[in-house]
């Protein structure tokens, strides 16, 4: 072995670099300090969080953002276990992400189980590749989980790395290069699914996550455009079709007033799913329905197997359908117009304030109107986010941040911190409720920290609406879903923070036009009335 040779945690830093990972988020122990140096000295930022579960969200975020896999970092035992929703959410949500954190040493567990718990074995049912960092092959083991992080379907690693392994020269065998893993496969099935769409009468698309946003959008777009299939999007896909155009549904799956868009899929005799991904859809809609798949990975899980899958890059694949299809459906402008009618409906009361707080919708509608087209929202997860996912209008891929594979609550604000760290020349806002932001309320340190700028909008009701509803639909009382209102302008200024305490819409507007005017980092935490919510399920 060469003595000159580098340690395991700068190679670890090295390939990082050379993968274009700038940031590495997280909360650290004692027993990564040396790592955390190792990314100095490589050019690498190490952002201290405030819960090593934000850390885990702006690694996704970014990676989701970027393409390139994002980072955090933890110590062992309870720091480690706390990555955990994050990675999770990683994997549900398709993000790609690289999660490190300190181990014991063999030699030290044989005697001591202090803060030692097998976190190779929890990880590994939460992630694509759980693995043990020894020493051996560290730059090979390093390239092959940011390759596997990045491929499709993305999703999060993870790696442990003992102090007294990181400080080890690492000793490269012969022969590891990393190998090309699961290759996409050639596509031989287009043409069938051609054939299939063009017999159709009533098809309907889908649009999901299973592909390349960026790229592959104006390909998708082009498609529907052409054919004029009307089409629904699922909300971790909104921006990548076009959501002002004239046979657009809506979003379907976890969205306020999406049960008009459901019935007319179920009347459809094809679907056709440009990106589909069943991650997304806790109901069994799509589970009877005669599904053609264009995506990046297969879309088959347990029982449901598409009719035909059509895996490669979406993009030129959807060229190559919009060419093949000579087809007419037999969809009327008033069969489209009438869902897209009852979905407004759905989700619309017909006033604006009570006595109480505001409208969310018509909050969501002022905040549409304000903000320029190119903003950034991130959503966190509750009744918010059923209704933003529908009445939100997104013009771009990437504009529009929500966790709805896994649903994590608490994503809204490490995603609206990394959005704004990763996009610091466009609006970011993150839309909030109560209940999330006094999750994650710590990290505004980080952000002053940080100096991103974005707008938490705080949909302030008190209570968890959208559990509300799953106890009224089983005749159950309103049991462990209220809480006291909090002062969160009193809280947020604790912070150093800008805090804006909002209970009109004029008030609204007026805080938006000031923050669009001088950036800085605010809070407006917004009085909703939770009655006023329209057109959820649950």
């Amino acid at each position: 072995m060469n003595a000159k040779a580098d340690s395991c945690a700068d190679v670890l830093a090295k390939e990082l670099y050379a993968a274009g990972i700038r940031y590495v988020f997280g909360h650290p122990g004692g027993e990564v300090v040396d790592l955390i140096e190792a990314l100095a000295r490589h050019n690498i930022e190490f952002i201290l969080v405030g819960h090593e579960s934000a850390a885990a969200f702006m690694a996704a975020t970014i990676g989701r953002i970027t393409g390139i896999p994002g980072a955090c970092l933890s110590t062992l035992g309870p720091g480690a276990c706390n990555l955990l929703l994050g990675i999770g959410s990683a994997l549900l949500d398709r993000d790609p992400m690289l999660a490190i954190s300190a181990r014991s040493a063999s030699d030290v567990s044989r005697k001591n189980q202090k803060q030692d718990i097998p976190l190779n074995d929890i990880f590994e049912p939460a992630s694509k590749w759980s693995e043990a960092l020894d020493g051996i092959n560290t730059r090979s083991k390093i390239a092959r989980a940011i390759k596997l992080a990045g491929q499709s379907p993305k999703g999060p690693v993870f790696l442990s790395l003992p102090t007294v392994i990181a400080l080890k020269p690492d000793y490269e065998s012969e022969g590891q290069d990393h190998e090309e893993i699961n290759a996409i496969a050639t596509n031989d099935n287009l043409s069938r699914l051609a054939t299939v769409l063009n017999q159709a009468s009533t098809p309907v698309g889908i649009i999901g996550m299973a592909l390349e946003p960026e790229k592959d959008a104006k390909a998708v777009r082009n498609f529907f455009s052409k054919t004029g299939i009307p089409f629904a999007v699922l909300p971790q896909a909104k921006g990548i079709g076009d959501e002002d155009a004239e046979n657009f549904l809506g979003v379907v799956a976890s969205a306020a007033g999406d049960s008009h868009i459901i019935k007319c899929i179920e009347k459809s005799d094809v679907v056709i799913g440009f990106g589909f991904d069943t991650v997304e859809s806790a109901q069994s809609w799509h589970f009877d329905r005669r599904i053609l798949s264009i995506a990046n990975a297969s879309i088959a899980y347990g029982e449901f197997i598409p009719m035909i899958e059509c895996i490669g890059d979406v993009d030129k694949l959807a060229i190559q359908l919009t060419d093949s299809y000579d087809s007419v459906h037999s969809w009327s402008d008033t069969d489209i117009e009438n869902v897209q009618r009852h979905v407004k409906l759905d989700i619309e009361p017909n006033q604006s304030s009570s006595d109480v707080g505001l409208s969310p919708f018509h909050t969501l509608k002022l905040l549409q109107e304000t903000l320029p087209s190119e903003t950034i929202v991130s959503v966190d997860v509750g009744a918010h986010k059923m209704l933003t996912s529908q009445a939100w209008r997104s013009t771009a891929p990437g504009s529009f941040l929500v966790s709805n594979g896994m649903s994590s609550m608490g994503y809204g604000v490490p995603a609206a911190l990394a959005a704004s760290l990763m996009n610091p020349e466009r609006p970011v806002i993150g839309i909030i409720g109560d209940g999330g932001f006094g999750m994650m309320v710590q990290e505004l340190e980080t952000a002053v920290r940080m100096g991103v700028k974005p707008l938490l909008i705080v949909f302030c009701d008190r209570s968890l609406a959208v559990i509300k509803i799953a106890q009224k639909n089983r005749n159950l009382p309103h049991r462990g879903v209220d809480f006291r209102p909090v002062n969160w302008a009193q809280v947020v200024s604790g912070f150093g923070v800008r805090a804006v305490n909002v209970s009109t819409l004029d008030e609204l507007s007026e805080t938006v036009v000031d923050w669009l005017k001088e950036q800085e980092l605010t809070v407006v935490a917004v009085t909703i009335d939770e009655t006023l919510y329209r057109g959820l399920t649950y």
